[in-house]
């Protein structure tokens, strides 16, 4: 559950909602209702038409506080959208540094651990801004059928065949951009690309000191920056001229390979339905043509390959911190189910503590009528089952011992708790019959 703070402040509104779909289980709604309640209401994003009323109410039976802080949450991500929208994003940041000390607080409140220092709530406010206003700009953009509600991305190395697979997507009845680029000798059948994404994605990457041809990892933290949202501002402005609302619009770029976290608010905000297509060409066979047609050397081809269609290194430490967050959850549940203090623990001594009840009943009864003062069980390491109080000889030796019961010493403590004392236990005369089982 720690990872709903970071989602939620990240407007991470799809993998929130996965979340909320994959944990509804019959058997595991009846264990964690509550936090079954509370992604339900996180998941919903600020454009979304549903309130979370009844996932509220349900949280207030179980803290009515913490319901009051996601409530003051939601009503500040609201005023914090209003201000997206207005362009005011002045007021969008301290609105949203309230929505997220809220989100906090309410969390923490119902048992989710959310340790962020102030300065990285600062950062994540600015996060959760630029996020808000890729999305706003994007459900804008849809209201007014500007852009279709599915997208489809053709990825891949540059002379991996992306061309000729988005050629034959065109015959199919793929929408195409009004801007194609021009066929060239080294690709006398045609990019099928945008001319103005193309020069987008070119400038976006020099103006972060990058290139196609760099295998050297982007700025870090360049997703969440104010210039990778207005580089997303562009492009929603580009696929509404170059597609004009089109139905199957295919955007193909190489350069999204290495560009495409940055579309993550987009791909998160359920507002559009993304699908992405990868073809796969021998990595020797794309250095080959690499060479031939940009002069690139066969090493320098090959880091470029393993950068466009591995995992980046930003990609690769969110992945790592996602799995690692997985494995806590995991042993935590462990822990909380079988553990010491766990859940079948806990069974065991609810469903055995009435048949103990019953066998100490049954010894005392025993031993009373018998007159026994100890009742051990020798099958095991000859562990006492029942003494009888009548038999506690400890007063009688501490009197001999020259303590008196109720006198305190000069130190104002009482005699079993001085220096030379010994601490009171049961112990037992031999004057009775010896114990039996």
């Amino acid at each position: 559950m720690k990872d709903i703070f970071f989602l939620t402040t990240s407007a991470a509104w799809r993998k929130l909602y996965h979340i909320r779909t994959d944990a509804y289980t019959a058997q595991d709604k009846s264990r964690n209702n509550t936090r079954h309640n509370i992604v339900d209401y996180l998941s919903l994003a600020p454009y979304a038409a549903e309130s979370g009323r009844q996932q509220l109410e349900e949280i207030a039976a179980e803290d009515k506080i913490a319901a009051c802080g996601l409530a003051l949450y939601r009503a500040s991500l609201l005023l914090t959208y209003k201000h997206v929208i207005n362009k005011d994003y002045l007021r969008a940041h301290e609105e949203c540094n309230h929505a997220i000390t809220y989100l906090q607080e309410g969390l923490n409140l119902l048992g989710v651990t959310t340790e962020t220092k102030q300065n990285d709530l600062t950062a994540r406010a600015r996060c959760f801004v630029n996020s808000l206003a890729s999305q706003a700009e994007l459900q804008e953009a849809r209201k007014k059928n500007k852009i279709a509600s599915r997208l489809f991305f053709v990825l891949g190395m540059h002379r991996s065949g992306t061309s000729a697979l988005t050629g034959m997507l065109a015959q199919a009845g793929f929408a195409m951009p009004s801007d194609l680029m021009p066929a060239t000798d080294a690709n006398p059948k045609g990019y099928w690309e945008s001319v103005g994404i193309m020069r987008l994605n070119e400038d976006f990457l020099a103006g972060m000191e990058s290139h196609w041809t760099s295998s050297l990892p982007l700025p870090t933290g360049w997703s969440q920056s104010i210039n990778c949202r207005e580089w997303r501002t562009s492009l929603i402005n580009i696929i509404s001229e170059s597609f004009r609302g089109a139905q199957l619009p295919t955007i193909k770029d190489p350069r999204f390979c290495t560009l495409i976290l940055g579309l993550e608010p987009w791909l998160e905000s359920r507002i559009i339905e993304p699908s992405f297509l990868l073809p796969i060409r021998h990595p020797l066979e794309v250095c080959n043509s690499l060479r031939k047609a940009e002069g690139i050397e066969l090493n320098k081809a090959l880091r470029l390959w393993i950068k466009s269609i591995l995992l980046t290194e930003e990609m690769k430490r969110k992945r790592e911190s996602e799995i690692i967050a997985k494995e806590k959850e995991a042993k935590e549940l462990q822990k909380s189910r079988f553990g010491v203090d766990g859940d079948l623990f806990k069974k065991r001594q609810e469903l055995i503590k009435p048949i103990q009840d019953k066998i100490y009943k049954a010894l005392k009864e025993m031993a009373t009528k018998g007159s026994y003062a100890v009742i051990f069980d020798k099958s095991s390491d000859l562990s006492m089952l029942y003494t009888n109080p009548k038999f506690d000889k400890s007063d009688a030796i501490l009197l001999a011992m020259g303590y008196k019961k109720g006198n305190k010493g000069t130190d104002g403590k009482g005699a079993s708790e001085s220096g030379g004392g010994m601490p009171k236990g049961q112990m037992q005369g031999g004057d009775s019959e010896p114990g039996k089982k």
